[in-house]
């Protein structure tokens, strides 16, 4: 063995940079050759589509007997309503997936038995790559998303769509043929009871007209009226003797007091009035001053006049308006009130004497009708009570064909539980492979390979590289040691390999490697433009590079 093998990293890092063209070239190398073979792998393309389940506020409560629960059907069978067997097979038949399957020579041109076949199979498969996820899913509105994958980029959008489509319509048709179900049911129920209704009135009818005044419910009834004239006969008693003891009181009151009473008269205050005429004179001199001599405030007279009015003024308040006369001999007018009050009174009692008189007339006619009240009440009560049930039951019905009649109103003009697109699928992405997938295996097999020739390279050398390797392993002394001999020429043309034939190759196959992820990124990440690329090239660098076509 010429020399001893690299024992750690370092070491063999130390070799990797004396033998880096070794390494870069040939990883550079595989690595142009994997991302031009990833052209040639099966894509497989991903489309995406998104369509939206949303139910309007009011319908929460307009149709809570049929929406809630359809609405409930609905969020629960998203998933068999896309991915379902039938909703696969209406799909190949609507893209006429199935159109060279075996068929029968027969009119309708039915599958055979195999074709049958292939067409289960056939659904399995688009079943196998059909996913169905939510960005949104709340009990308002769900945000569905329907993916699917495919080696054709032109099926894998047209997929995706169509089952959406056919989801849509589906689904808005089964939500008109409930809610018209429901209300041909809501009718007819709503019919029947209503129906009853007035049977029960008519009879309930018949029956307060022959036995007016005897039934339970009757204002007018001998039993009501019994209880209603004996409370008023109590309280009219009750008031009657109350009145009768309040006039006692009041005429021994009356003849208590004396007709006639000495009053002292209130006259006018002479003073006041001479204080009044003073200052009316003042006030005419002021204006006098004031506008026919056009004197000012300042004026001494002027100050003089408001001073005299301001004392007037004063004196005036100070001063009473009345002072107390002579006495003189008037009628007492609070006897006079009492009496009339008293005459008043005695109306009011003969009045409730009255009154008493008819209520035990009436009280002992009510008690004749009362003895005949139960005989009649056993079969108004169930007549009553049937009636109520019937009616509480029309206006049941009648609320459900009403909130069916909304939802259904609601549906027709869109604004009940709505299914919209919100997202078509027009151009599918690749997604196997991917762009981190291609990268790695181009990066890692490049570098594995590099790395593989350096370590390979090495551990084949067998040169002696100092002159104590050749004396540990030829066990003989080195008398001398010659370095290599290198022309001019020869170092001219390493210096030229070194300084620009390598770094040249080594920056063009770079160029081209990143020409490469640059293509595999377009075809993967933005396949209309990589197709636009394929198709035209000189119209799509025309594109990039100026903005226009």
């Amino acid at each position: 063995m010429a020399w001893r093998k690299p024992a750690n990293l370092n070491e063999w890092l130390s070799v990797g940079a004396k033998r880096w063209t070794l390494f870069l070239f040939p990883a550079l190398a595989v690595m142009v050759v994997v991302c031009l073979a990833s052209f040639k792998v099966d894509r497989v393309y991903q489309a995406e589509a998104m369509f939206r389940r949303m139910n309007d506020v009011s319908m929460g409560s307009t149709s809570e007997s049929m929406g809630s629960r359809q609405l409930d059907t609905i969020r629960m069978s998203y998933n068999q309503d896309l991915r379902g067997k039938a909703a696969v097979s209406q799909l190949i038949d609507d893209l006429g997936l199935a159109k060279n399957l075996p068929r029968s020579r027969t009119a309708d041109g039915a599958l055979t038995a195999e074709g049958q076949i292939l067409k289960d199979d056939m659904i399995k498969d688009m079943q196998s790559r059909l996913r169905i996820g939510f960005q949104n899913n709340t009990e308002q509105q769900d945000d569905i998303t329907v993916t699917f994958n495919d080696s054709d980029s032109q099926l894998a959008p047209r997929v995706v769509n169509q089952l959406i489509e056919n989801y849509i319509r589906k689904t808005k048709q089964e939500l008109n043929d409930v809610l018209l179900g429901a209300k041909v049911f809501f009718d007819k129920e709503t019919e029947r009871y209503r129906n009853k209704v007035q049977e029960l009135e008519k009879k309930k009818l018949l029956i307060a007209k022959g036995h007016a005044g005897m039934l339970p419910d009757d204002p007018s009834s001998a039993q009501n009226k019994l209880v209603e004239i004996r409370g008023r006969l109590a309280s009219v008693t009750q008031e009657l003797e109350v009145s009768r003891e309040k006039f006692t009181a009041m005429d021994a009151w009356i003849k208590a007091q004396p007709e006639f009473i000495e009053r002292p008269i209130n006259v006018e205050n002479p003073v006041l009035r001479q204080l009044l005429e003073s200052k009316t004179s003042i006030e005419n001199d002021l204006d006098k001053n004031l506008t026919l001599f056009r004197r000012t405030d300042e004026h001494p007279e002027v100050k003089s006049l408001r001073l005299r009015l301001a004392n007037i003024e004063k004196k005036i308040a100070e001063t009473q308006a009345q002072i107390v006369g002579s006495n003189q001999s008037v009628p007492n007018e609070q006897r006079q009130l009492a009496m009339r009050d008293q005459q008043a009174l005695g109306g009011t009692i003969t009045a409730l004497q009255r009154q008493k008189e008819d209520l035990a007339s009436q009280q002992e006619q009510m008690e004749s009708l009362d003895r005949d009240f139960f005989s009649y009440r056993s079969e108004y009560t169930k007549t009553d009570r049937e009636l109520t049930e019937a009616i509480e039951q029309a206006k049941f019905w009648e609320d459900k064909l009403r909130n069916t009649q909304i939802a259904l109103s609601a549906e027709f003009s869109q604004k009940g539980i709505r299914l919209t697109f919100l997202q078509q699928a027009d151009i599918a992405r690749p997604s196997k492979p991917t762009l981190l997938m291609v990268l790695v295996v181009a990066v890692g097999l490049g570098c594995a390979v590099g790395a593989g020739l350096v370590i390979v390279t090495e551990l084949l050398d067998t040169s002696f590289r100092n002159a104590d390797q050749a004396m540990d392993d030829l066990k003989l002394p080195v008398l001398g040691a010659v370095s290599e001999i290198v022309s001019p020429a020869q170092n001219f043309r390493r210096r030229i390999i070194t300084m620009a034939v390598y770094p040249s190759l080594a920056t063009f196959m770079i160029l081209v490697l990143l020409v490469n992820f640059w293509l595999i990124y377009m075809s993967l990440e933005e396949t209309h433009r990589f197709e636009q690329l394929v198709s035209s090239p000189a119209s799509f660098i025309k594109q990039t590079l100026l903005g226009r076509g």
